[in-house]
């Protein structure tokens, strides 16, 4: 489909859609931003490149399902983004609150027969909060606003 017959179809919603679809696109460009800015591009692309591996490995130990998608890392970057105002050795309310949300639905959709890879999620997040804890404890060790890279 060419671009010009996708903008078309997008016109066809009412301008409230259309207003909401870009304040959603604008805030989460915002957060991706604040994440590179915090950690930085090579630590972000490390981080998305772990989750990954680290998820359909163990997918693949302990289920029989094939996967298709990326939402362990979108996950990853939900509890991430819940950690970018980390300072001083104290929890913010925005990750516990991500944590309860997030994490305790997936956690109580485990128990439903959906096709969705609940495990997947979990460890995602799982994994980006602790990436998130870790190089918070680096930079506050180094004094400094950038953060080493992971590799």
């Amino acid at each position: 489909m060419k671009l010009s017959k996708k903008m078309e179809n997008f016109e066809k919603y009412p301008q409230p859609t259309r207003n909401r679809y870009k304040r959603c696109k604008l805030i989460t460009q915002q957060k991706i931003d604040d994440l590179e800015d915090k950690y930085g591009s090579v630590n972000l692309i490390v981080m998305i490149l772990t989750t990954a591996l680290v998820t359909g490995i163990i997918q693949i130990m302990f289920f029989d399902v094939g996967l298709l998608g990326a939402s362990g890392v979108v996950f990853m970057l939900i509890l991430l983004v819940s950690l970018v105002n980390f300072r001083n050795k104290e929890i913010p309310l925005t990750f516990v609150l991500v944590v309860i949300i997030y994490i305790g639905k997936e956690i109580m959709g485990t128990f439903e027969d959906d096709n969705i890879s609940h495990s997947t999620h979990i460890i995602g997040g799982i994994v980006g909060a602790t990436f998130g804890f870790v190089l918070a404890g680096k930079r506050a060790r180094s004094k400094t606003e950038t953060v080493d890279p992971v590799l």
